[in-house]
């Protein structure tokens, strides 16, 4: 396998390759963010410029539906998190 990506993904698929090189025989990152940023909304507002409107409202949907899980805590947000494999994953922030 080898793991391709652009901007964020460019950069996960780099550090995807270098914490798990058993799983990939390489790894493409074309213009891949050197330093990520967690309060972006720039970027999910260029994303949701770049879908039909009702994807935007449906991705927009599924965000808050997903943050209000996580935001519950207990068993509901580490099921919401499992979704992802992120179980042990502190996204309190």
């Amino acid at each position: 396998w080898i793991a391709v990506g652009g901007s964020y993904s460019g950069a996960l698929s780099a550090w995807f390759r270098s914490t798990h090189p058993h799983h990939t025989v390489g790894s493409l990152s074309s213009s891949g963010v050197i330093e990520a940023r967690l309060d972006f909304p720039e970027f999910d507002q260029s994303v949701s410029r770049a879908l039909p409107p009702a994807c935007a409202d449906q991705l927009r949907a599924a965000t808050r539906a997903f943050e209000t899980e996580v935001g519950a805590g207990g068993e509901r947000a580490r099921a919401a998190k499992s979704l992802f494999g992120a179980e042990v994953a502190d996204l309190a922030d």
